[in-house]
């Protein structure tokens, strides 16, 4: 399982509520269409509110302020992946990816890695 988390920061004039309705309603559609070879597609919205919720809490979520979302992109295999990156490369996909996001995120704050899950293991 290859597992792909992109950190993205909403457009400054959007509100949380926005960013969330154009990334789930608009964006993550376009996404899903254009790559079939994504397994597992996953936003998750940073909480600033809950984040803060003690004193120790309040420094972490300023800091936070850097990105509002985590997505999560599962591939089956490093084919899979392959298959991805290959297509988001073709000239016609990225420009349909790049007017898009500029919609609603601020695409030089866009930070990708690639990351190998290790089960429950954080649990014991």
């Amino acid at each position: 399982m290859i597992k792909m988390i992109v950190f993205n920061k909403k457009k400054r004039e959007l509100s949380l509520e926005q960013y969330r309705d154009y990334y789930e309603n608009v964006h993550a559609p376009l996404i899903r269409s254009l790559f079939p070879t994504v397994g597992a597609y996953r936003r998750n919205y940073v909480d600033r509110e809950r984040t803060a919720l003690t004193e120790r809490n309040a420094d972490m979520a300023r800091d936070q302020d850097e990105f509002d979302s985590i997505t999560e992109a599962f591939f089956e295999d490093w084919e899979a992946f392959e298959a991805f990156r290959n297509k988001n490369a073709e000239p016609s996909v990225r420009k349909r990816i790049v007017a898009d996001e500029v919609n609603f995120l601020e695409p030089s704050a866009i930070r990708r890695y690639i990351v190998v899950p290790d089960g429950d293991s954080a649990w014991g």
